[in-house]
């Protein structure tokens, strides 16, 4: 009989014989990124005015420098 097992990505509880099944359709690894969807984003950057590029890069933590 399958036991429940936490899924060890979500924590959510599934039957042991489907967490595999879970996880791969529910987190699928990161791969390499599509060519087209990066040069898209990049096109999106490049449109925004000089504060909304700001927004942006603050927002991913790119413009934060570390305290030494």
């Amino acid at each position: 009989m399958a036991q429940p097992v936490r899924c060890d990505i979500c924590g959510k509880l599934y039957s042991s014989s489907h967490v595999g099944a879970h996880k791969r359709l529910s987190h699928p690894r990161a791969t390499s990124a599509d060519p087209a969807l990066v040069q898209k984003i990049l096109t999106l950057f490049d449109s925004l005015s000089a504060e909304g590029k700001k927004k942006v890069l603050m927002a991913l933590g790119v413009g934060q420098r570390k305290a030494n």
